[in-house]
């Protein structure tokens, strides 16, 4: 069986540097590291400085780099090296507002009809946790889904940025099946979710609820070891160390081993 090991390529306060330039001139030590994927930060334009409220889809130039910056990034690390984009799917904010989406353009039918936003919206319910920073999009909504594919989609293209799989922002806020339902639609060679919580089995549900087959599951970071392991090491309560705390005693081949935020490089 194949592993990969994933580098964390990014952390808080890398929009303060030029991170595609630093992620670029560090390729090579990267590869000799051994890593097989790195985690890039969200790649398009947001509202906030760190990238998770994503605002135009298809603006890839960010704060931390040019679309042509994060291009030649990705490039630099091929091809020992895969790149992965941190998609953040969940919700989205307006250009100007709250509910004026641009780039690509979307009506208000897009939001979840128990979001905050008070004008027209759709009659769905979400499908998973409210996330109150943005709007909740509608992944039964044609109109969000099949845009969200085509813009997946183009991320994947080299012409565009040449990423190669997903690490999904914030599943808690949506069904699993719409996990399913992108990845489905844009053939990734690896994803993972963001399904943050130290409870093992609501894990391990989340990862089943992601495709009937197991071959065809979403990873997910191993929280549940996360917390275990700064048990341990930061209080010294070392039986957290027992398997229960782990999906690796109960969903090995799903799971991704988090451990705490990689700060691979920094300059």
């Amino acid at each position: 069986m194949k592993y990969d090991i994933m580098l964390q390529g990014f952390h808080w306060q890398s929009h303060e540097q030029n991170w595609y330039q630093i992620i670029q001139e560090n390729a090579q030590r990267i590869k000799d590291s051994g890593f097989t994927l790195v985690w890039f930060p969200p790649p398009s334009d947001t509202a906030d400085f760190e990238g998770y409220l994503p605002r135009e889809l298809y603006k890839l130039d960010t704060r931390y780099g040019s679309a042509t910056e994060l291009k030649a990034a990705i490039e630099a690390i091929r091809p020992e090296v895969r790149a992965i984009a941190d998609i953040v799917i969940n919700h989205r904010v307006g250009t100007s507002r709250d509910e004026d989406f641009t780039n690509p353009t979307w009506s208000t039918f897009t939001i979840v009809s128990n979001d905050e936003y008070q004008g027209l919206k759709s009659f769905n319910w979400d499908t998973g946790e409210p996330f109150h920073a943005g709007r909740d999009l509608d992944h039964r909504n044609s109109e969000v889904s099949n845009s969200l594919i085509d813009w997946m989609n183009y991320l994947k293209n080299p012409d565009n940025a040449g990423f190669v799989g997903w690490r999904y922002d914030l599943v808690k806020g949506y069904a699993g099946w719409a996990t399913e339902l992108y990845n489905r639609n844009t053939s990734p060679e690896f994803t993972v979710g963001e399904f943050f919580d130290g409870d093992v089995q609501k894990v391990i549900g989340w990862i089943d609820s992601t495709h009937p087959e197991p071959a065809f599951r979403s990873a997910a970071f191993d929280f549940p070891l996360r917390n275990a392991l700064y048990e341990a090491v930061a209080w010294k309560n070392y039986h957290y160390l027992k398997c229960q705390y782990s999906i690796i005693n109960s969903s090995a081949s799903f799971c991704d081993y988090f451990f705490g935020s990689i700060q691979g490089f920094v300059t």
